[in-house]
């Protein structure tokens, strides 16, 4: 049997490194950027939480760098 459900980053129930990037996005305010990669990244695809939860948290570089988060502490340096 296979069950879907449409969800929102926002209500997902992120856990270990995921919770951790979707902290730094929540305080960048760019959740609905990162709703948009998650949905571009299993665009056609019945993924599991797993798969959600370990894209938010092995991807981080990739995130940050598509949403601009760490830009401004870069040019600072």
């Amino acid at each position: 049997m296979v069950y879907t459900q449409e969800f929102s980053v926002d209500e997902f129930p992120f856990w270990s490194g995921a919770k951790d990037t979707v902290d730094e996005v929540r305080k960048a305010g760019k959740m609905d950027g990162l709703q948009s990669l998650v949905d571009e990244a299993f665009a056609g695809k019945t993924p599991t939480k797993t798969q959600v939860n370990d894209f938010v948290w092995f991807e981080r570089d990739f995130i940050f760098g598509s949403l601009g988060i760490g830009e401004e502490e870069e040019d600072e340096r």
